[in-house]
């Protein structure tokens, strides 16, 4: 999704006079030029931590063959996909006693998403190191009604967690709902929500993208558009562009590109008001969100405070229509900024409500952006990672 300037690499580069101090070492399977939300995740935080005055050494695969300008920020391609070369690289160069953060998703370290032997490497090494993991996933789902081919990773990933947690001093969930997954024993796992991976929008880029669009209401959508996820803007889109002749639709970002187009063949007539992005900057992202007057971020398990697309759109101050589901917090019932439906329907219903109303709409945008500034911004993840820190010392 996004084209983040880039600097040439070898095996390295340290881009920018780095503060002093031991660095923080962070590992990760995805990094920019990569596309992910936690490639975009990794480097936010890279540079916020480098910005809080810490040294930060990032370990990268090889598949990062360039990196992103972040002065006080050091990258460090490996020669595999975090395997033996790897480790025995990481090995040498982090001295003991080191901070070391894994970025953890299991399907981003290779070995068909299970690296038991990186997950083994670390908790031999947990005495050597200060080990946090931060599980923004933790594995896929298990069940005695899906093929055994899915129950094969599924086993081995919830091995892998158990011994990512033994080998840490800390861990840190995404959402409240990974607790179950990670916990016991009496360890307790610290809930960091993650930040919006776009920077903060220029009221002229906002501009801009307003007059390139047909006048009217704009209804957004931004991220990634599976099957299940069609589906369900198809059944929301087509009552609620019919009812509101004067709203258009904008896909924003390259994972909506697919599946914006595949909305557009199945809407038919209605296709003249569905607009697809594509790929963009940042910068240009962070536009097209801010442009929207509500957005429409359904999700199969229901939001949850991992979800960066619907931290882009609070952080914007544009309202939130989405799902609940078994994943959702409990507070969100409570949030303002965010309203929830269980279906398309009630969803389309809800996003009519919002458009029709300004005053309303107003007063969930002012909520949306203190809702992000009070809960989900990065110096919030920043102050929790510090503050185990100075606690630890």
């Amino acid at each position: 999704m996004n084209d983040w300037p880039r600097a040439s690499i070898r095996s390295g580069c340290a881009m920018g006079n780095p503060p002093g101090g031991a660095p923080r070492h962070i590992l990760t399977g995805e990094y920019p030029p990569m596309p992910g939300g936690v490639s975009d995740y990794t480097l936010l935080l890279a540079r916020a931590l480098s910005a809080a005055g810490e040294a930060v050494v990032v370990w990268t695969p090889p598949a990062c063959d360039g990196s992103v300008c972040a002065p006080g920020v050091e990258v460090r391609r490996l020669p595999d996909h975090f395997g033996s070369r790897s480790r025995a690289v990481m090995e040498q160069a982090i001295a003991r006693g080191a901070k070391v953060l894994l970025q953890y998703v299991p399907h981003a370290f290779g070995c068909r998403t299970m690296n038991l032997p990186l997950a083994s490497w670390l908790w031999r090494r947990r005495r050597w190191w200060a080990i946090d993991v931060m599980f923004h996933e933790v594995a896929m789902p298990f069940g005695l009604d899906q093929p055994v081919l899915y129950n094969i990773p599924a086993t081995v990933q919830r091995v892998m967690a158990r011994m990512l947690v033994r080998a840490s001093r800390r861990v840190f969930v995404s959402t409240e709902s990974w607790r179950s997954l990670v916990e016991g024993g009496g360890r307790r796992a610290i809930v960091t929500p993650v930040f919006s991976n776009l920077p903060p929008a220029e009221s002229a880029e906002v501009d801009a993208v307003r007059r390139q669009l047909p006048a009217g209401k704009v209804v957004g959508h931004f991220g990634n558009c599976g099957p299940w996820m069609i589906d369900f803007l198809c059944e929301a889109l087509e009552p609620l562009l019919t009812r509101q002749p004067g709203a258009v639709v904008q896909f924003i970002g390259r994972g909506s590109s697919r599946g914006g187009e595949a909305v557009r063949q199945r809407l038919g007539g209605l296709a003249d008001r569905l607009m697809v992005s594509g790929g963009l900057s940042p910068e240009r992202a962070a536009a097209h969100v801010a442009a929207c007057d509500v957005m429409l971020l359904p999700y199969p398990d229901g939001i949850t405070t991992r979800r960066s697309s619907a931290m882009a759109a609070l952080s914007a101050g544009v309202p939130v229509v989405t799902t609940t589901g078994h994943l959702t917090e409990a507070f969100w019932s409570a949030v303002e900024g965010v309203r929830s439906g269980r279906g398309p329907v009630q969803c389309a219903t809800l996003v009519e409500s919002v458009l029709a109303d300004d005053p309303y709409r107003g007063r969930l945008s002012a909520a949306a952006r203190m809702l992000y500034a009070e809960q989900f911004d990065i110096l919030h993840t920043v102050r929790r990672l510090r503050e185990a820190d100075a606690a630890e010392s």
